[in-house]
């Protein structure tokens, strides 16, 4: 029997309640084992101004629609599903003027653990990434507060990561880079750039499930045809 999209939404909102807390409460287990001297991260990732190492499209930079993205930098795991090496990632990695790597759509998503609509948008975003990884789109998502709305640390992002079984770039943003671009009270944040000059194509502010997807669809359709 087709299920109403109301009663989808409740089934949906309670799914993500119960994965919210079961999230928390493995997040809060998590600190206590490993103490509250957790691993620090670096001072020259929180907030890094330094110019990319390799080719990146010259500023000036913004956060509106058709502003070119700075190259932020962040401290994260490439793909948490292959393995969890720590690393640093960046922007630029995602720049791809002449396609060479394959890429047609970049978005890029914040979560926070205390975030309702970031815990249902997670719980299917590595299979929207999958699903859509053939036609060109990269996602990257940035980590920024724990359950207590405290910046996220590394054990965090790691049980968010195993619980969600993510396999997409995931970073920690403790001092919230990417607050150029959304409120951090009402994530999540959406945005889709262009790898190809790395400007901002729509900006989804709190949670926008199919408005978001429609675009995406859209925009990998129309570009398969230029």
């Amino acid at each position: 029997m087709m299920q109403r999209p109301g009663e989808v939404a409740q089934k949906k909102s309670r799914a993500a309640s119960g994965m919210g807390r079961a999230l928390a409460s493995a997040v809060l287990f998590g600190l206590l084992a490993c103490g509250s001297g957790g691993p620090q991260i670096p001072e020259e990732l929180l907030d890094c101004d330094c110019q990319s190492e390799g080719e990146y499209p010259p500023g000036p930079y913004g956060a509106e629609l058709g502003d070119t993205i700075e190259d932020f930098s962040f401290r994260g795991l490439q793909n948490p599903e292959v393995n969890e090496d720590w690393k640093e990632l960046r922007f630029s990695d995602y720049y791809d003027p002449q396609g060479e790597k394959g890429l047609t759509l970049l978005l890029l998503n914040t979560a926070a653990v205390w975030c309702q609509p970031c815990v249902i948008e997670h719980s299917d975003l590595p299979s929207r990434a999958e699903q859509y990884k053939d036609e060109g789109l990269a996602v990257f998502s940035a980590l920024f507060q724990d359950a207590d709305a405290e910046p996220a640390d590394e054990a965090t992002l790691l049980t968010w990561t195993r619980t969600f079984g993510t396999n997409f770039a995931m970073a920690l943003d403790p001092s919230y880079q990417m607050g150029r671009f959304g409120p951090a009270a009402s994530p999540p944040l959406n945005l889709v750039v262009d790898p190809r000059d790395m400007k901002i194509l729509a900006r989804f502010i709190g949670y926008q499930d199919e408005p978001l997807w429609t675009f995406i669809e859209d925009e990998l359709a129309a570009r398969k045809e230029e």
